[in-house]
């Protein structure tokens, strides 16, 4: 088999389009804007790079974003509570919890909290986008 070589680059520019594409078309159709809920925790300089480069994406994409900045100490009650009141509000469709969490954060509630209920009304049309997953390291979430 040969080799070939892709233009990443280039890929990626067709598949921003696709995306601004079909997110255009989902609010002309629907009146609705997809948007996304970004919560950061403290100041570690790259949880901010990567939290603001997914939050300038999907802007670009014509969805909207919010970003929840908390502070390092907030507690797992306030993130959940936080988290409770983003899976509520119906202009969220996806919530991304930006890693790496403080020690004093359990992740596994906290993913079983960022849920789309039974019978939602924030379904979209052709099906929910493939969600992505963060990963729980055990050595990290050890009790």
């Amino acid at each position: 088999m040969r080799a070939r070589l892709i233009d990443g680059r280039a890929r990626a520019a067709r598949l921003r389009a696709e995306i601004a594409s079909e997110v255009a078309a989902l609010a002309a159709a629907t009146g609705t804007v997809p948007g996304l809920a970004v919560i950061l925790f403290g100041e570690d300089p790259a949880s901010r790079v990567h939290a603001a480069a997914k939050i300038r994406a999907t802007e670009a994409a014509g969805m909207r974003s919010v970003a929840h900045r908390l502070p390092a100490e907030t507690s797992e009650a306030e993130l959940l509570a936080l988290i409770d009141r983003l899976n509520a509000d119906l202009s969220v469709h996806g919530i991304l919890v930006q890693l790496p969490l403080p020690p004093h954060i359990g992740c596994a509630r906290r993913s079983r909290r960022k849920r789309m209920p039974a019978g939602s009304t924030r379904s979209m049309p052709g099906g929910w986008p493939r969600a992505a997953r963060a990963s729980c390291p055990a050595r990290r979430w050890a009790a």
